[in-house]
């Protein structure tokens, strides 16, 4: 066979060198892996948290001892050359030796069957056979490349393989020890991780008894005879190899092979994003951001610390009209103006996906910005008037409008991030509106804007109107322009705008490709949540894990009211609302980095509980505390552990738990039944803590909670296996 071109057999050769000093490096060090529970009998599985930041997936460990085998029988099975692997490997379709580089190293196409949850497979890789003759030891190592005359099959997704192989040892005696590594980005999504990680144990409990009982020939286990099996005998006598127990004796002389110009790193890892386009990119989402979420939180968190002023302009309008109120009935009337925002979201969000899917994200983000800077005037004039029904009108004309904004928001975050960044640039979704939140509880306050209704409500006016003339400068996402318009010259000038012109080619492609899909998947519809028993469970499951955020509202539109109604003066109340979306906003700042380290499950179960347990403090501390200060500081704490592991966490649930082509919906029938639930919740407790005092919040809220925790118990399973995008 003949060897790769020259520049190419370094480059596959500092690659090939590197992936054996990594295995060697993860072999010598069991202590760094943790047990898993998806140990079974013999075959132990662990995990070890990613070394490497351009590969963050953890790492997977699979181990056996076996008895009644020899490492040559063991090493024929596995060499990917040999006719043997492909019996035993049922996930294994067919395997293509490209090139030699040596008699030990080969570049090899691999495609792996579709099976249900993964779509086919393959992957080019660099695979080398390195051994140790004090520990009677052999590995196989394999890495990803990328080769050019080697493209991406047709429905097969190209995954890349950081570090993947087997090390098998010679224990004596007709014992070996083996062992299966694999770390890298097969592009399973979240709540199929899980599936890959419990697989490597499948593999290799395959293996064993091919271990024990598959024929061998004797031809494939003597070098002299067949020379693909080259180093199955000399593996522990005639091959040259440093003889410390350690990696660091075979690391070290390697880094001169990855100085020599050739960028393997460069060249076999997904591409990295260049620091200037990160930071542009960063900066434009922000805006957007910030654009899409302004609206509703600065709506709800304003009339919070101005809840005083919103009462006397009711109280003012209706009494020029002869109409006098009572009390409970401006409890009522300010629980409509709380809900009918939640209440014009349903239908909002229902039309979302429609809107945004057939005349592009950038139309829907003009298109509901204009609606909500629309909505936004008709507050403003409605404060000239004695008609709050207008200020309603306005209010709901906002509402139905938000959804849309952000449906389309999300898509930009997704559509405009490559991979590498995709996830911290989602994540600003959840910062910006706790940000957003806090700038609208200062400006409420009376020190600042929260005396006067007209300038309070003249700001989201004037931000809409700046906000849709900058959303009409901006292009479309990259994947919209080159995929459902089919024009790829716009598309590119689309990545250019987000990303700027020194872009990575390979950025750029990935950019504008179609994600790959399983093609018998249908597309996904609203209706199919219905009608399918495994798609409406994870409806269940999602809007069991959304009650959990239903406390929240209050707190974050009537907190002021309720700190003043217990006897805390207007001042303290107004600086305490501030003060509890300044914890929520660093709370959400350290949920970003961390929500990935934690199973999601275990997380929103645990803080669900916490949660719950402390809302019965808030009637606790009205009761044995002769101060009303205490109420306070539960509410922070509260408010705390809601942005840390409640709010982002609910909201990722339920599109974790169904295939993609169903997300969408999910999300938007979860967004529209979630408001439904804030509306009747939150009509209901401002009049029943008028009447009960701090005891409604735990009698309202306590028994929907407890009942969805137990749903979530008993049903939920895992959706994040990746504790590291």
């Amino acid at each position: 066979m003949a060897l790769v071109a020259s520049e190419e057999h370094e480059y596959f050769k500092a690659v090939g060198k590197r992936a054996i000093a990594d295995l060697w490096k993860y072999h010598n060090h069991p202590e760094n892996f943790q047990s898993s529970k998806f140990s079974e009998g013999e075959i132990k599985v662990y995990t070890m948290k990613s070394d490497n930041p351009d590969c963050p997936e953890d790492i997977a460990k699979a181990s056996i001892s076996l008895e009644g085998t020899t490492l040559n029988h063991a090493l024929a099975l596995v060499l990917p050359w040999m006719p043997y692997r492909t019996q035993w490997d049922d996930l294994l379709a067919r395997v293509k030796v490209l090139d030699e580089i040596s008699p030990t190293m080969k570049i090899v196409h691999h495609v792996t069957k579709k099976k249900t949850p993964l779509s086919a497979r393959d992957s080019v890789d660099v695979v080398s056979i390195d051994a140790r003759k004090s520990t009677s030891t052999v590995i196989l190592a394999a890495r990803s490349v990328e080769k050019a005359d080697v493209p991406e099959l047709k429905d097969h997704v190209r995954t890349f393989q950081h570090l993947g192989g087997f090390v098998i040892q010679d224990c004596g005696e007709g014992k070996i020890d083996f062992e299966l590594y694999f770390h890298g980005d097969l592009k399973v999504e979240h709540n199929w991780k899980n599936v890959w990680r419990y697989s490597k144990g499948v593999l290799l409990k395959n293996l064993a008894p091919a271990l024990l009982n598959k024929n061998v020939s004797t031809a494939h286990c003597n070098s002299e005879e067949d020379p693909r099996t080259a180093l199955l005998t000399q593996s522990l006598a005639d091959v040259q190899m440093p003889v410390g127990n350690d990696s660091e004796d075979l690391v070290q002389p390697l880094n001169e092979d990855l100085t020599d110009g050739n960028d393997w790193e460069k060249r076999s890892l997904p591409p990295r994003l260049g620091i200037g386009s990160r930071i542009r990119l960063f900066l434009l989402m922000s805006i957007l951001t910030s654009i899409a979420n302004f609206p509703s939180a600065f709506t709800h968190t304003s009339i919070n610390t101005a809840v005083h002023e919103v009462n006397e302009y009711l109280n003012r309008s209706y009494a020029q009209r002869e109409i006098i109120l009572e009390n409970h009935h401006i409890s009522i009337i300010r629980s409509t103006i709380n809900c009918v925002w939640y209440l014009g979201q349903v239908g909002g969000a229902l039309a979302s996906p429609f809107i945004c899917d057939k005349y592009g994200r950038k139309v829907a983000f003009i298109l509901s910005s204009s609606f909500v800077t629309l909505g936004a005037l008709l507050q403003f004039l409605a404060v000239f008037s004695s008609f709050p029904e207008i200020f309603f009108i306005g209010r709901v004309l906002a509402a139905v409008s938000s959804p849309l904004m952000d449906a389309a928001l999300i898509v930009y975050l997704q559509e405009c991030a490559p991979d590498r960044v995709r996830g911290s640039m989602s994540s600003l979704f959840s910062t910006g509106y706790a940000v957003t939140c806090l700038l609208g509880m200062a400006l409420g306050q009376d020190a600042l804007l929260g005396k006067s209704m007209k300038l309070l409500l003249f700001v989201p006016l004037i931000t809409g109107f700046l906000s849709t003339l900058y959303l009409l400068t901006i292009p479309d996402t990259p994947k919209y322009l080159a995929i459902k318009k089919n024009n790829e010259k716009a598309a590119k000038r689309s990545i250019a705008y987000f990303l700027g012109n020194s872009v990575d080619h390979r950025i750029e492609k990935e950019l504008l490709e179609e994600e790959i899909t399983d093609n018998d998947l249908k597309k996904g519809n609203i209706s199919a949540l219905w009608s399918c028993g495994a798609l409406g469970r994870s409806l269940l499951l999602s809007l069991a894990a959304l009650v959990f955020t239903l406390p929240f509202f209050p707190i974050l539109q009537s907190s002021t009211y309720i700190f003043s109604s217990i006897g805390i003066e207007k001042e303290i109340s107004q600086t305490s609302s501030t003060v509890l979306m300044i914890l929520f906003t660093i709370a959400c700042f350290i949920s970003t980095s961390i929500i990935d380290r934690f199973p999601r499950r275990s997380f929103l179960l645990t803080c669900g509980a916490i949660s719950m347990f402390l809302l019965l403090f808030f009637p606790i501390s009205d009761l044995f505390f002769t101060s009303r200060y205490p109420i306070i500081f539960f509410a922070g704490i509260y408010i705390f552990i809601y942005g840390v592991g409640v709010g982002g966490v609910a909201w990722t649930v339920g599109p974790e738990l169904v295939p993609i082509n169903y997300r969408s919906a999910l999300f938007c029938v979860c967004y529209a039944l979630h408001s439904s639930l804030v509306v009747c919740t939150n009509f209901i407790v401002i009049p029943l803590f008028d009447w009960l005092g701090l005891m409604a919040i735990p009698l309202l809220y306590i028994p929907i909670l407890g009942v969805a925790w137990i749903l979530l118990f008993f049903k939920l399973p895992e959706t994040n296996v990746y504790h590291g995008k």
